[in-house]
């Protein structure tokens, strides 16, 4: 639905969806939905994934020599209003 832009299959999947969508779910290589609408230019489907609480967010890795390696990502938390 994303890569076709269908604003309107994302909005039922969210809504209507058992189980619910995941809005903060990735794709195995670490892209979340919010980052492909993004790259793909699709504003109205990242607005929405935005309002129903996704995250800006990457996953990271640092490796300190052989044996030392950190996982992480960079995800904020919410703002308080």
């Amino acid at each position: 639905a994303i890569q076709s832009k269908r604003a309107d299959l994302v909005q039922m999947m969210m809504k209507e969806a058992w189980p619910p969508a995941d809005v903060d779910s990735t794709t195995p290589d670490g892209t979340t939905a919010l980052a492909y609408a993004e790259h793909l230019g699709a504003r109205e489907i990242a607005a929405m994934l935005r309002a129903a609480g996704a995250s800006d967010w990457a996953q990271a890795e640092m490796v300190l020599g052989k044996r030392t390696s950190f996982s992480f990502d960079t995800r904020r938390a919410p703002l308080a209003s």
